[in-house]
């Protein structure tokens, strides 16, 4: 059986070093962070923002990301991804409530709302699912970024290892 292709990533690659595969090719290598590194914290900032998004990896991104480079990568990656989650879940209710709010009683809403609505629910669900993959990966310490098409907040990763990715 052939290996499983490895995912775009941070991975281990030596003692004391990590490198970023962009499922192509690899960066040159870097220290890696010490391993004393708040593991817990950086999981949190994924897993956190389930129940409270933007406002858990904020303040973890704030305190604790302030002095851990693994945290601050973590952290910036879920506001990131929970801040996209959420403009694009306003940008699904707010016509639809706009919409709702003309309707005359006994009228039916226009298909495109439901179809909206349903884009918005599948944008919460897929976010809901890589927080827990973000997380996990976290736990392992992989540096983990989600597949988003534009970052709002710099400094999930260092840009000379993510040739001009960030």
């Amino acid at each position: 059986t052939a290996p499983p292709a490895l995912a775009p990533g941070w991975y281990i690659t030596g003692p004391g070093q990590i490198q970023w595969f962009d499922g192509i090719g690899w960066s040159q290598p870097m220290p890696a962070p010490p391993a004393s590194a708040p593991i817990p914290w950086a999981a949190f900032a994924h897993f956190g923002g389930i129940l409270f998004p933007i406002v858990v990896p904020l303040v973890i991104r704030q305190t604790v990301g302030a002095t851990d480079p693994v945290v601050r990568h973590h952290a910036t990656e879920a506001l990131n991804a929970q801040i996209f989650a959420l403009l694009f879940w306003w940008v699904a209710w707010l016509p639809t409530w706009l919409v709702l709010a003309r309707l005359t009683p006994g009228s039916a809403p226009p298909l495109w709302m439901f179809v909206v609505l349903g884009l918005g629910l599948i944008a919460q669900a897929a976010v809901f699912g890589l927080s827990l993959r973000g997380g996990h990966l976290a736990t392992r310490g992989v540096l983990w970024r989600y597949p988003l098409p534009f970052r709002f907040v710099r400094g999930s990763a260092p840009r000379t290892a993510m040739k001009g990715r960030d």
